[in-house]
C-alpha cells in the first residue's frame, strides 16, 4: 500500500481531526489493550507520514 500526501492540501492536525470524525480514533466502552495500541499507532502513522512528506 502506498499513501502520499500533499501538504498544501491536507496537514497531520486536519488529517487527525478526519479520522477523529469519523471515529476512527475512538472505541465504544473500556478499551482493550489492542484498541488503544490501534488508536495510538494510527496517531503516530498520521503525524510521521505528513511529516516526512513536509520535509522530503
Amino acid at each position: 500500500m502506498a499513501i502520499q500526501f500533499d501538504n498544501h492540501e491536507l496537514d497531520s492536525k486536519n488529517l487527525l481531526d478526519i479520522l477523529d470524525s469519523n471515529g476512527w480514533l475512538q472505541s465504544d466502552g473500556r478499551p482493550s489493550f489492542i484498541e488503544n495500541a490501534v488508536v495510538s499507532g494510527t496517531k503516530t502513522f498520521t503525524r510521521r507520514m505528513v511529516g516526512l512528506k513536509s520535509s522530503g
